[in-house]
């Protein structure tokens, strides 16, 4: 019997972002660990992409329908009206979910490339992963499309 992880709550919260992004289909998931980072305005940062807008908004919606059903605050909310860059700021948390093209010229985890990086799988525990190795993933992805 393997014991299971005790996660904080914003762990918690990051990883349910995560997870409902990945229940509409979003690629190249990732939670981004920024407790080390002093000038880090919060702890935690989901980041995942879309292949379209109808897709933006349905994983931003499937996210805000999973937080209201745990009873969790509402976060602030930009960018549904063009649905191309997608931010709920949860204060502790901050999902991040773009359309694939923007994600790869914004190349937001660069910015934060000395944070801890993890994937979800699919016991909804953390599983730490590497900048480098999330690049080529998300590299791979595009160049498919």
């Amino acid at each position: 019997m393997t014991k299971k992880k005790k996660y904080s709550d914003s762990q918690k919260l990051a990883i349910l972002c995560a997870q409902a992004a990945q229940d509409k289909l979003a690629e190249n998931a990732v939670i981004l660990d920024l407790h080390k980072i002093d000038i880090a305005s919060s702890n935690f940062i989901m980041v995942c992409d879309c292949k379209s807008t109808v897709q933006v908004k349905s994983v931003a919606d499937n996210i805000l329908n999973n937080i209201t059903e745990h009873d969790l605050p509402k976060p602030k909310i930009e960018g549904m009206e063009t649905a191309e860059w997608v931010i709920l700021d949860f204060f502790d948390v901050v999902v991040h979910i773009f359309i694939s093209e923007l994600r790869s010229y914004y190349k937001l985890e660069k910015l934060w490339a000395d944070s801890e990086f993890y994937i979800v799988n699919d016991d909804a525990e953390l599983v730490e992963t590497s900048y480098s190795d999330l690049k080529i993933e998300i590299e791979n992805t595009i160049d498919a499309d």
